[in-house]
């Protein structure tokens, strides 16, 4: 018990190792995630796209950029997607899936 009071003192008592200690936790779920869905992708197969039907077609459809003007670029396909350049940076809009 002395161990968990003298670790729950360090962290509060030190912003970092809270910080870091948080930052690990969720590096660690989003990698706990990301393996549960590639099994369950994988576990699908073949047999998984079929079940999709249209958002295999969307997935599928060519990406045209075209240029709005000279700072603006538009990209048409699934995300339908839009890129300004500014002077302080380039901003980007991604309306998602065209549906």
């Amino acid at each position: 018990m002395p161990f968990f009071s003298a670790a729950g003192v360090w962290l509060w008592l030190d912003d970092d190792a809270g910080k870091s200690l948080k930052r690990g936790a969720e590096l660690h779920a989003l990698a706990v995630i990301g393996d549960a869905a590639a099994k369950r992708m994988s576990a699908m197969g073949a047999a998984g796209e079929g079940t999709h039907g249209s958002a295999v077609d969307l997935i599928a459809r060519p990406i045209e950029i075209r240029q709005i003007s000279p700072r603006v670029h538009y990209a048409t396909g699934v995300g339908n997607t839009v890129m300004v350049t500014t002077s302080d940076g380039v901003v980007i809009f991604d309306t998602g899936l065209a549906l």
